[in-house]
């Protein structure tokens, strides 16, 4: 398949999306990632 940017990409799916994925794994990886990203703006 060729890009075409004039063509939008129409198989995304719809927002908001209808699993859950405010789970307890997820929120923790969330936390942990902001920390990191802090810790780099810091070092920038």
């Amino acid at each position: 398949m060729k890009f075409d940017p004039a063509k939008p990409y129409n198989d995304l799916p719809l927002l908001p999306p209808k699993v859950d994925i405010e789970t307890k794994p997820i929120l923790k990886k969330t936390i942990s990632a902001g920390r990191a990203l802090a810790e780099l703006k810091g070092l920038g």
